[in-house]
């Protein structure tokens, strides 16, 4: 993903935040503050517009961050692979070893940053042409998926947002002085959670459906075209009781029987 794609995926949040900040001033019957908004803005210089257009880049990388922070927690927010990569290993359509090929990898020792890795070395595993450009699964269906990637990150990033719609409006509120009645915070705050609902719908909609295609295609590739590949992997990427010859520890490779000459 080039720059301008990466700006714009912290960009866009922010705008959106902004629209849906400016309907809740709207339903809280707050619409003189966005005329005053607006009027400032229109006497202001070009330079306060790229330094608007800065900040609300850096307030979506931050969004970002902690979208891509609850994405690696164990609460089910983000992709998880684990599932699907210890099931090649066990159906042997994939095997793993460590980086000196001295043992294979059991199911049981693939964490989630392994699989992770894995699934993205078979994704942009290069082609007949050796490049990453033309990767083996086909340049096309990478670049949709990965389209769709960005996708789901950018509406992460807005789940992230919503979050902080109402704190955002009662800050206003407060900084305002804006007086409103019980029925107007009502409607504010029932619309906010309203909004954040759909964007995390949006959100795991998508994240469920690129997690299925990628298993899918992977799978396919795995059992049909690459049976059996080997994929090599970092003994510091292995729980340390495998490391130290637990009941966990991996299994040694057995060298080639050799059969003795005939005479």
């Amino acid at each position: 993903m080039d720059e301008t794609r990466r700006f714009l995926r912290y960009l866009v949040p922010t705008l959106v935040f902004v629209t849906e900040l400016a309907l809740l001033l709207v339903v809280g019957q707050q619409g003189e503050m966005l005329h005053r908004v607006y009027a400032q803005l229109k006497e202001s210089s070009a330079g306060f517009a790229a330094l608007a257009v800065a900040v609300a880049g850096a307030l979506g990388y931050l969004c970002s961050l902690i979208h891509h922070t609850l994405s690696w927690l164990p609460c089910g927010y983000g992709i998880n692979y684990t599932k699907f990569v210890r099931a090649a290993v066990d159906n042997q359509w994939l095997t793993l070893q460590t980086d000196k090929a001295q043992v294979h990898v059991e199911s049981q020792q693939i964490s989630r940053e392994m699989a992770w890795d894995v699934v993205t070395l078979l994704w942009y595993r290069p082609g007949g042409t050796n490049s990453a450009q033309d990767p083996e699964l086909g340049k096309a269906l990478v670049s949709r998926l990965d389209a769709m990637s960005d996708l789901m990150h950018g509406l992460g990033t807005c789940v992230i947002a919503s979050v902080f719609l109402i704190p955002a409006w009662m800050l206003l509120s407060f900084w305002s002085f804006w007086p409103h009645s019980w029925l107007h915070t009502a409607s504010v705050i029932i619309l906010a959670v309203l909004l954040a609902l759909l964007h995390f719908s949006n959100y795991r909609r998508v994240r469920n459906r690129l997690y299925k295609l990628v298993q899918n295609t992977l799978a396919t590739y795995l059992a049909r075209v690459r049976p059996g590949l080997v994929v090599f992997v970092q003994d510091l990427a292995l729980p340390a009781r495998a490391q130290q010859g637990g009941k966990t520890a991996c299994t040694p490779i057995e060298p080639p029987a050799t059969e003795s000459p005939q005479h």
